[in-house]
């Protein structure tokens, strides 16, 4: 029996001084998740023809930018407003072109119909730099969440 005893004492020991050998790392913490933000594309098919709308839209897109994924879509009329020559727009004291040339220095995807840019007479070269004709599959990968669409 004392053989017994002191077999397990000395196991116990040799368990303990085990578990407790310097240089032991603990396992490490689980990566951080990842923040996932959702998209909003905002749609614009106005430009000239209803000033409002346009401007609604683009301050609509500015005011997700920091919060939200965004993407900015133009067909219809709106192509107009994407090219170089595009007429300066304002309205109740905003400027559509000042509202769209801020989207692009803050790297927001802007994209136009190309159906629409042939319809208007207009060509890729026309566009401003920093938009650029639509990419289908930019709808469906800018954003790793859900996607909200707002149509103006």
């Amino acid at each position: 029996m004392r053989k017994l005893i002191l077999l397990l004492l000395i196991g116990s020991f040799g368990l303990f001084f085990s578990c407790n050998q310097p240089g032991t790392k603990e396992p490490p913490p689980p990566p951080p998740k990842e923040i996932v933000k959702d998209g909003v594309i905002i749609h614009i098919k106005h430009g000239q023809d209803d000033p409002q709308q346009a401007i609604m839209g683009l301050i609509l897109a500015d005011n997700f930018v920091d919060k939200k994924d965004v993407l900015v879509y133009l067909d219809v009329r709106a192509v107009h407003l994407a090219t170089k020559d595009a007429p300066k727009i304002e309205f109740m004291g905003h400027s559509v072109n000042d509202a769209l040339m801020n989207l692009i220095n803050k790297k927001v995807q802007i994209m136009c119909c190309p159906g629409c840019m042939e319809a208007a007479g207009k060509t890729p070269d026309m566009l401003l730099d920093g938009i650029s004709l639509r990419n289908d599959e930019d709808f469906f990968t800018f954003t790793k969440g859900k996607i909200i669409t707002f149509d103006y």
